[in-house]
């Protein structure tokens, strides 16, 4: 009889956890040869632990290193962003002030003011999407 899969588990996982669990207890049947022991029960439950407790550490491992990886990126995103602030602020400013003969036309200035914008919410948009995925619903 199959045991109920944890919460945490998604389906594939448990199912291969299932079939997993039935393998080991089928080995251990034919290693009895058909003589239910209370030996082969103990065997079939610590491996069917063992298994569980090596995957536990698998996606836990997974999990770690996903962040690691999502601090990184949330970092150089916020530099990358900060540069292209400050660069458009003093683009701005140096057409706004006319520093040393700096000129844009006003088209120009509101299309780079623009495209700027929604680049950098776009790309918020997609980090936040990644760094804070929506959960899935069972």
């Amino acid at each position: 009889m199959p045991q109920e899969s944890p919460n945490n588990l998604s389906q594939g996982e448990a199912t291969l956890l299932t079939l997993l669990r039935n393998s080991v207890k089928r080995l251990a049947l034919q290693e009895s040869a058909g003589a239910e022991s209370p030996e082969s029960d103990i065997k079939v439950d610590d491996e069917i632990k063992t298994l569980e407790r090596d995957g536990l550490r698998e996606k836990y491992a997974r999990i770690k290193n996903l962040h690691q990886i999502r601090k990184v990126y949330l970092g150089l995103l916020f530099i990358l962003t900060m540069i292209w602030l400050v660069t458009v602020v003093v683009f701005v400013s140096f057409a706004g002030f006319g520093y040393r003969g700096f000129k844009l036309a006003d088209s120009v200035i509101i299309a780079f003011i623009t495209s700027t914008t929604v680049s950098v919410i776009g790309l918020f948009h997609f980090a936040a999407k990644w760094l804070f995925p929506a959960r899935r619903r069972k």
